[in-house]
């Protein structure tokens, strides 16, 4: 599995199910700049080796910024708090 096709971006992690595409998951704790976050995710839609990409966002400013660059392939999570 190569990763995204960005020379300084790999995936935090990967789910393989059986006889599924493999999840890239990736975890965003803090926001990233707009243009770089909009090439990850044009890599990741252009990257046929994925079935889809789980983000889970450390805040909700972050969920809501990935929420509107999601091209239907992106499913934006918040990870759940230990309060």
């Amino acid at each position: 599995m190569k990763g995204v096709s960005l020379h300084t971006h790999i995936h935090n992690g990967l789910l393989k199910l059986d006889g599924k595409p493999p999840i890239a998951i990736e975890l965003e704790l803090s926001t990233k700049g707009w243009q770089r976050l909009e090439n990850i995710l044009q890599a990741y839609a252009a990257d046929f080796d994925f079935g889809e990409v789980w983000y889970f966002a450390s805040n909700d400013a972050l969920r809501r910024r990935l929420e509107r660059a999601d091209g239907g392939c992106i499913f934006v999570r918040m990870p759940p708090r230990n309060d």
